[in-house]
């Protein structure tokens, strides 16, 4: 193969040069997004992609990749208000040493626990990015 590049196979050389030096698949979009810290922050995102679109900044496809990356980053500004809240309640309960004050608040935040370890599983196996686990 490399011998008929030298010959001036134009064909040849193109392998040759795309084994050496690949092209890219996909060139970086610059697309200012607001940044996420909460769910809420995630809706404006989305408006600005859709926007975006409309007046032709960028692609369907560009907006589709980015709505992934701002879903993937509300989700995570979500378990971490989850976590937040858990922590608070922990908290709360440790410095009243008495525990949940009623079989309410007990099923409340076995409730909370147990959505948590939920939410943190299926955004591991839905989107393959790796959250951390509540304990």
């Amino acid at each position: 193969m490399p011998f008929e590049a030298d010959e001036g196979d134009k064909t040849m050389l193109r392998a040759c040069f795309d084994r050496l030096v690949p092209r890219a698949k996909h060139s970086p979009v610059a697309f200012p997004l607001p940044p996420i810290a909460s769910p809420t922050d995630a809706i404006a995102a989305l408006c600005t992609i859709v926007q975006g679109v409309s007046e032709g900044e960028i692609t369907a496809i560009e907006a589709a990749e980015m709505a992934m990356v701002v879903r993937s980053g509300s989700q995570i500004a979500s378990e971490s208000n989850l976590e937040q809240r858990i922590r608070k309640i922990e908290e709360t309960d440790a410095a009243n040493a008495t525990g949940p004050t009623s079989a309410v608040d007990a099923c409340a935040m076995r409730d909370v626990c147990r959505y948590a370890k939920v939410c943190a599983r299926m955004t591991m196996d839905a989107s393959g990015i790796s959250a951390r686990r509540l304990r």
